[in-house]
């Protein structure tokens, strides 16, 4: 590489953490005098400093272009180092984009190269990313021996901010599987390292989800005393995400301990900072709580109010990201676009059968793209519909049907019921006989009420182990009539299969009211017969 480029590019990438304008333009001034010298490598490495400074200041579309770019003569110089670095950042542009696949395989490849480079620090960030990236997806438990290779690697170079984004992902994949201890095992490692190295929005959220869980643990006073230290100090950051997520979680151990003036405040706070800093996303756990708040109260409309509201939100928010991922497809789409056509142009220089022959392959490719585009685009309708464990509908898409479904119903003057149905003591089963069991017994009472529901009725997964039912053209008589059928077959089912000491059923609430003004009071009226059903004994039916 010609010296004087080489000091340009090596000045910009030292530069493209802090100041990626300034790298960007020691880029443009790199790449400009490595075509004039035609100096291939420098190219290369300008494109790959021009590709990072795009993907630091949000320019998704220049950073696609750019590293695609460097990445091609990378393999075609044979430059393991300079390919490595393209995947390492295609791997973040490809999933801001949405597009997970591509982004795990950029990882993986970067995780190749820094083993043939013998590089460990590229190895342990190799891991680090595939970790998040399967937290992004919401794979808790694929990520979690992504995170704890990463973590073992970053504490042997001692790299503690290393070691401190590890053991954090680690934190929050653990409480979302309900592993406790293991949660609270790298929290208290994450405030620690947190502490030493200086990252103070780090240990204090963190500080928040040790409250969390011990509140989990029952510990309520030693919870309290963790949330007032994290209330304490995210105060004076001047952070208003992180301050909202420590009040919110600061609001339940005051339910939890039966102050609710304090929680109210607490939530009242939160919205309040919520709705000035436009995060829409944090007003749903918001009036989720709040309709906790209210339901300790005894205030039940109030209950239902808040989470109408959260319902709306989310169902807005849903809007946004499927806006989003259609324009992140949209970018993809056109990169690779203008990309085949440069090649069409360049092959217009050759001799005219071979470009002939090349423009067929050229226009294969872009056949083949826009098939790979529209089969992304089912995929990702499918996963906005379905609960990713079970192969149901999700709570989103349920919400969407049944509001379709019971305006027509009323139109039409049909009958129309709704069935909230809960796997009992499921906890338990969780706690006795493993989570992965827990999992199966999910799929399974999934496939018995869509089966038992036939064609005409809707099944989804509503939230953890609770499950909605649609059921059109179904009085109030034959809803009952086919949830005892149902409660029967997962009673009846040979559970023994999954573990020889499993024993599973199912409580079931039934509203098929048709004096409601909307569908989510029919829902909310199912609800409070589930509640009945528990309160009755469950492993039966209450409507």
């Amino acid at each position: 590489m010609n010296p004087s480029v080489m000091e340009l590019i090596e000045r910009g990438w030292a530069e493209r953490h802090r100041d990626p304008g300034q790298t960007q333009r020691l880029g443009t001034e790199a790449l400009s005098l490595a075509e004039a010298l035609q100096d291939r490598a420098g190219i290369g490495y300008a494109q790959r400093n021009l590709g990072t400074a795009a993907f630091f200041t949000g320019d998704l579309r220049a950073a696609l272009d750019h590293l695609g770019h460097a990445l091609t003569l990378a393999r075609e110089l044979g430059d393991l180092t300079l390919e490595r670095d393209c995947a390492n950042f295609l791997a973040g542009v490809y999933s801001s984009l949405y597009n997970y696949d591509r982004a795990a395989e950029s990882c993986l490849r970067a995780l190749e190269l820094s083993r043939t480079l013998s590089d460990p620090v590229g190895e342990a960030n190799a891991y680090a990313n595939l970790g998040v990236i399967h937290v992004e997806t919401r794979q808790y438990r694929a990520a979690l021996p992504y995170l704890q290779q990463a973590l073992e690697r970053q504490q042997r170079l001692a790299n503690a901010a290393g070691v401190c984004n590890a053991a954090q992902n680690l934190t929050e994949c653990h409480l979302m599987l309900g592993e406790v201890a293991q949660a609270q095992h790298s929290g208290e490692l994450t405030v620690t390292v947190a502490r030493q190295i200086g990252f103070r929005r780090r240990e204090l959220e963190t500080l928040s989800k040790l409250g969390k869980i011990a509140d989990a643990l029952g510990e309520h006073d030693r919870a309290a005393e963790l949330h007032q230290q994290a209330l304490k100090g995210v105060s004076g950051l001047q952070v208003p995400e992180s301050e909202i997520w420590v009040e919110l979680e600061a609001s339940l151990n005051q339910l939890a301990l039966g102050q609710l003036d304090e929680a109210g405040r607490l939530l009242e706070q939160a919205r309040q900072r919520a709705e000035d800093s436009g995060l829409s996303a944090l007003l749903v756990e918001y009036h989720r709580r709040m309709a906790t708040l209210e339901r300790r109260r005894g205030e039940l409309e109030a209950a239902l109010d808040h989470l109408e509201r959260a319902h709306r939100l989310e169902r807005s928010l849903l809007d946004q990201e499927v806006q989003q991922r259609s324009n992140a497809l949209m970018i993809q789409y056109e990169v690779e676009r203008v990309k085949a056509e440069a090649e069409l142009y360049r092959l217009r220089t050759v001799e005219l059968a071979q470009a002939n022959a090349q423009l067929e392959r050229a226009n294969q490719e872009k056949s083949a793209l826009v098939a790979a585009l529209e089969a992304q685009s089912l995929a990702l309708e499918r996963q906005l519909r379905e609960d990713a464990l079970t192969g149901v509908y999700n709570r989103r898409h349920i919400e969407v049907v049944l509001q379709e479904v019971f305006r027509a119903q009323q139109r039409a003057g049909r009958p129309l019921t709704v069935v909230m149905a809960d796997i009992d003591n499921f906890k338990r089963i969780n706690d006795t006989c493993s989570h992965p069991v827990g999992d199966q017994v999910l799929r399974q009472v999934a496939g018995l009420l869509r089966d038992g529901c036939g064609p005409h009725g809707t099944v989804a997964r509503y939230g953890g182990e609770e499950f909605l039912l649609v059921l059109p053209d179904s009085t109030r008589e034959q809803g009952l009539a086919l949830c005892e059928r149902l409660c029967q077959q997962v009673q009846d089912f040979d559970w023994s299969t999954l573990h020889p000491h499993l024993r599973v059923t199912l409580s079931l609430g039934l509203s098929a009211r048709g004096d409601v003004p909307n569908h989510e009071k029919l829902v909310a009226a199912a609800d409070e017969r589930l509640y009945e059903a528990k309160r009755a004994g469950r492993n039966r039916v209450a409507g």
